[in-house]
């Protein structure tokens, strides 16, 4: 499973994380096309942040296993590590995929 961007910047919008939901043994892309439910789990590693579930949607049709969403400025609420991984419901398959990490990083603000 791969996630890109695998930093963010904490209480950036519009950033598009892609995950593309891969067989573990041989690295090829799974169909997920019949997936009527499709979200993302976040949960930081850390005290300060909220789990959070946002709805994904497909990056083509799913066929290439792809699923995206868009960052808003309350998604990753504080810098740290974040888990990340996906949910499906889709013919013969409900649950989750392996989880990622990805790194939220402070942003240096004027006062």
């Amino acid at each position: 499973m791969a996630i890109t961007p695998n930093q963010l910047l904490a209480k950036s919008a519009g950033i598009v994380v892609i995950l593309t939901v891969q067989n573990m043994a041989t690295k090829a892309a799974i169909d997920i096309s019949s997936a009527t439910v499709k979200e993302f789990r976040i949960r930081p590693r850390h005290a300060k942040g909220i789990v959070k579930k946002v709805n994904a949607t497909f990056v083509s049709n799913g066929s290439d296993g792809k699923v995206k969403f868009t960052t808003t400025a309350s998604t990753f609420d504080a810098p740290g590590d974040w888990d990340i991984q996906a949910y499906f419901t889709m013919t013969g398959y409900a649950g989750y995929t392996s989880s990622v990490i990805i790194k939220v990083l402070d942003i240096l603000e004027v006062l």
